[in-house]
């Protein structure tokens, strides 16, 4: 018994070693990104507040990250916008945060800057409240958590259909019956907390972890992860129509009623996936482009404001510049540049508009508040 208990041992102490040494070595041939979230029973999970980091992968990117009180890049804003100053929020996931570059070249960040130059007798404030991950059904939680303390008079909503379709139906954060699609108040278990925060708690200290995890999902199927418990289950499709499709229709149509409450107009940036904007010219469209199209015929019907990068990150790849991380596959530096840039574009003819509904609704609603908050 004393020699297989010393067996046992060794073996025990040889598997700690070698995943030390694995650690370290991936720490510094290829590091990973690591999460700085925690747990939220509403939100599933938000940044963790005041979280200070190296967000790194390989010899693609290392940047430094700040997260403020709130839990997000840049500033706090002030209760009450100074005179004269038009805020613009963004909401959105890992490509509207930006973690792969600097805060000041965020499309967010090009936006403002941009804005600026073009309005050069106006002053503006973009607030990013974006948080890697998030679908739209948390997006639109994060602007019913902070929009009032925002108070924008713009709101722009950052869709990635590459991911967001699975994510709004991967998380038990929405109900759906024949009234149609509502935000769900939402509790963990004691079990559900436990399992997820140990996940979480890896994936904040281990390049190993995050690695295998990222491997393991690229080499497993779908359905095999699901019946394991590390993916939620996709939902099949529902009388010839995509039900994350339909279910990201009602969240979008959530988004722009939450946004009229806050006297605020919602503009939906559609950002496409790495592999719309860099395959060859002559290939067939994918099925991506397809969705992004139909989203776009929904905006038309629906009169949601709409802005589509696609076209200009392809015309950035046709003068020859990458748009994307070749491994990441997120936006670089030149990529939120454009995407700033054909935002700016947009808004322009908006904000020239100075007589139009939306800035008279937000013009009263922000002296309303005013006069609450005094």
């Amino acid at each position: 018994m004393r020699t297989v208990a010393g067996r046992l041992v060794a073996i025990a102490l040889g598997v700690v070693v070698g995943v030390l040494i694995a650690e370290v070595g991936i720490r510094f041939v290829a590091p990973q990104p690591l999460q700085h979230i925690q747990l939220d029973d509403q939100l599933y999970f938000v940044n963790r507040p005041f979280a200070r980091f190296l967000y790194a992968k390989e010899d693609e990117y290392s940047v430094d990250v700040a997260y403020n009180a709130w839990g997000f890049r840049g500033p706090i804003p002030d209760p009450s916008p100074a005179p004269g100053v038009t805020r613009i929020l963004l909401i959105g996931d890992s490509q509207t945060e930006g973690l792969q570059v600097r805060y000041e070249e965020t499309y967010g960040a090009v936006l403002r800057r941009d804005l600026e130059r073009l309005l050069p007798d106006r002053r503006f404030e973009v607030i990013n409240l974006a948080v890697s991950a998030y679908g739209t059904h948390q997006e639109v939680l994060t602007l019913r958590r902070y929009g009032a303390r925002v108070r924008p008079c713009w709101i722009v909503l950052g869709l990635y259909p590459g991911n967001d379709l699975s994510d709004n139906v991967r998380l038990p954060l929405f109900t759906e019956d024949a009234n149609g699609v509502r935000l769900a108040e939402h509790r963990f278990s004691f079990g559900r907390r436990l399992w997820l925060g140990t996940k979480v708690w890896l994936a904040s200290i281990s390049h190993l972890y995050t690695l295998s995890v990222w491997r393991v999902k690229a080499l497993l199927s779908r359905p095999l992860l699901s019946q394991v418990g590390l993916l939620e289950p996709s939902s099949p499709a529902v009388e010839g129509v995509s039900r994350p499709l339909r279910i990201t229709e009602q969240l979008l149509l959530i988004a722009r009623r939450d946004a009229r409450n806050l006297g605020a107009q919602l503009v939906v940036l559609v950002i496409p996936e790495r592999s719309q904007v860099m395959r060859p010219e002559e290939s067939a469209h994918s099925g991506l482009d397809a969705i992004e199209q139909q989203f776009v015929s929904w905006f038309e019907r629906e009169e949601i404001l709409h802005v589509e990068a696609l076209t200009p990150l392809r015309g950035a790849r046709q003068r020859g510049e990458n748009p994307f991380f070749q491994r990441d596959g997120h936006l670089n530096s030149a990529g939120h540049r454009v995407v700033g840039e054909t935002l700016a574009r947009r808004f322009v003819p908006l904000l020239e508009q100075e007589s139009s509904e939306n800035s008279r609704a937000c013009a009263r609603e922000l002296s309303a508040q005013g006069s609450r908050a005094r």
